[in-house]
């Protein structure tokens, strides 16, 4: 699926699925900041500047009948293009 948008709804997206494991975590920020230092602005609590295209991975319940923050999270982050 594929979604066209204002950063900040990419942003709330990522608010609302953020993953509950501390290690995903890590590795979703340093992949969101795309380059920049551990000390720049939490790109959770940032927009995302980059003009290239963000790809999400999510994991999902598969016993799960709708999607909700309980039955889906982030695994993954990459933007296509540096």
């Amino acid at each position: 699926v594929g979604i066209v948008a204002h950063s900040l709804l990419f942003r709330r997206i990522i608010q609302l699925y953020w993953p509950r494991d501390p290690e995903v975590q890590k590795l979703i920020r340093a992949k969101l900041r795309n380059g920049a230092p551990d000390t720049a602005k939490d790109p959770l609590e940032d927009k995302i500047m980059n003009c290239g295209v963000l790809i999400l991975t999510w994991r999902f319940d598969p016993e799960a009948e709708t999607m909700s923050k309980s039955t889906a999270e982030l695994v993954d982050a990459d933007f296509l293009f540096d």
